[in-house]
């Protein structure tokens, strides 16, 4: 198998993989916690901010398919394992790790 062949089927699955996490946040969790709330009125108040709280949540699964994305795309254009992506990606993904950490330890 090409590069450019496995960029595209590693690109296919990334949409596929961000399509199903756009529907799970946005359908089937929003669903779950309106059922929950017809179920338990007392606990609607709480509805909207643990929504909130998941769709931010979603933030980081979805940079990670952004930095799949620029990885499919170096590998087609046969520049997978230059030493400076692979300095470009580490420095990234420990800044995205801290910030998220950040953000969930407040």
């Amino acid at each position: 198998m090409e590069q450019k062949h496995l960029s595209n089927w590693l690109k296919l699955i990334l949409i596929g993989v961000g399509i199903c996490g756009l529907i799970i946040y946005f359908f089937v969790i929003p669903m779950y916690g309106l059922s929950l709330c017809s179920l338990y009125p007392e606990f609607s108040n709480r509805f909207w901010p643990w929504l909130l709280f998941i769709w931010i949540s979603g933030i980081p699964c979805f940079m990670v398919l952004c930095y799949g994305w620029k990885i499919s795309s170096n590998i087609g254009n046969d520049q997978s394992f230059t030493e400076k992506k692979c300095f470009f990606v580490e420095i990234n993904f420990y800044s995205v790790c801290f910030g998220c950490r950040i953000l969930f330890c407040w």
